[in-house]
């Protein structure tokens, strides 16, 4: 997706120019594709979701769970879905506590589409795509994943959780500390922690971002509060609480998810140590934030999701967070510094995660073909962190070196 280069002196340089001689056709045929997979798998996944059919039902369970939660009735002894902390029931409570079951999915259903829609502004905004053909390929990006079909069905977070990560480090980002800005970006990070697996990690960013301790501290104090009103509703003292919601987290964890650490460590015996990891591991990536502070905002997300990813329970319908690296690789296509051939490397990238999407969700289901399938793309994934952290730690460099400014703001 960049300008093409006049001379052709090494293979980065050959593949701009193999690029610049084919990119339209190349892109039109991406497009085609893109749509079609979009077109087949979306509606299909919302009609499964409004008929509350396929197991897993998000809206099904937390209308079970909230209203028992509410009414002193036992949660996590009841359902071994109950994996939630007490603050995520406080925060599904407007939807599925005043709600019956046909109107709570109805309204569930309508913020995923406008999620969806949020998130395709976003990929086309964020990308820094510069033409009609660019734009719409960045459009077409969030819906046709296959992990956007699996999250739709089911009714899932990350959809929802994404729109609400990005929107709270691009306002930090982009505006000068005040209480107004500082309120918003709290409140859009307090609002994502009804997922906390998925939105700790991106908390680092929100921290080392100018200004950033105080949204952060208004988000935990919220988070607190909210902990204490759901407390507040249960009968057993929270010691007993937390000691169950951690038992039932270790359990699924333990037997459920995909290319994860907890399920890596489970099958190496070390079930006890999955919280120490888990935190030491989130701690290095504080570390790794904090060092690299001052990179490009997207280069920090893009690591920061596929750490989420990674880092504890999750399953193929969170693998929506690639969504965040392949936007921050399609910048890098647009932005590259001369002679690093990192748009060349990014574009190589970019490309392969997209058709990653676009496999047969059969192939990503079947039991036979998983790990001949999922190994693969873990390895991606991982080799996608690497160049980004890479990329982070480089540009860094440069800037410091020679002045030279982080990529432009999205207008």
């Amino acid at each position: 997706m960049s300008a093409p280069h006049p001379e052709v002196s090494g293979p980065t340089d050959s593949a701009r120019l193999f690029w610049s001689r084919r990119r339209g056709k190349m892109l039109v045929l991406a497009i085609v594709v893109m749509a079609a997979i979009a077109a087949l798998r979306l509606p299909s996944a919302f009609g499964i979701l409004a008929r509350a059919g396929f197991y897993g039902d998000v809206p099904k369970i937390f209308h079970d769970l909230v209203p028992r939660w509410f009414a002193g009735l036992p949660v996590y002894a009841y359902s071994y879905l109950a994996v939630h902390p007490p603050a995520t029931y406080a925060l599904m409570w407007p939807v599925f506590g005043p709600l019956d079951a046909d109107t709570a999915r109805a309204v569930w259903i309508a913020l995923s589409i406008a999620a969806i829609g949020a998130l395709v502004l976003i990929s086309v905004r964020e990308s820094l795509a510069d033409s009609a053909d660019e734009r719409l390929f960045a459009a077409l990006m969030p819906v046709c994943m296959y992990a956007m079909f699996f999250t739709v069905r089911s009714g899932q977070l990350g959809v929802l959780l994404l729109p609400l990560l990005v929107g709270a480090l691009t306002i930090l980002k982009r505006h000068a500390p005040s209480w107004k800005r500082d309120a918003a970006a709290a409140m859009l990070l307090l609002i994502a922690l009804v997922k906390p697996t998925v939105a700790a990690p991106f908390i680092w960013i929100a921290l080392f971002l100018p200004g950033g301790l105080r949204p952060v501290l208004l988000a935990s104090f919220g988070y607190a509060a909210l902990t204490m009103i759901a407390l507040g509703f249960q009968p057993q003292d929270p010691a007993t609480l937390f000691r169950e919601w951690q038992g039932r987290t270790e359990d699924l964890a333990a037997t459920g998810g995909s290319a994860n650490l907890h399920r890596s460590m489970t099958r190496f015996a070390l079930e006890s140590w999955l919280l120490p990891v888990s935190l030491i591991l989130l701690a290095s990536l504080g570390w790794w934030t904090h060092r690299n502070r001052k990179a490009d905002l997207w280069l920090l997300i893009g690591v920061a999701a596929i750490f989420a990813r990674f880092w504890t329970y999750h399953r193929q319908y969170d693998d929506v967070l690639l969504l965040l690296p392949a936007i921050a690789l399609f910048r890098l296509t647009k932005h590259a510094q001369a002679g690093d051939g990192a748009d060349v490397k990014s574009g190589v990238l970019l490309a392969l995660i997209v058709a990653t999407w676009l496999l047969p969700i059969n192939l990503l289901t079947t039991r036979r073909f998983h790990f001949l399938v999922v190994a693969p793309i873990m390895l991606l994934w991982i080799a996608t962190a690497i160049f980004l952290a890479w990329q982070a730690r480089a540009r860094e460099r440069l800037r410091n070196s020679t002045g030279v400014p982080e990529f432009r703001a999205a207008v």
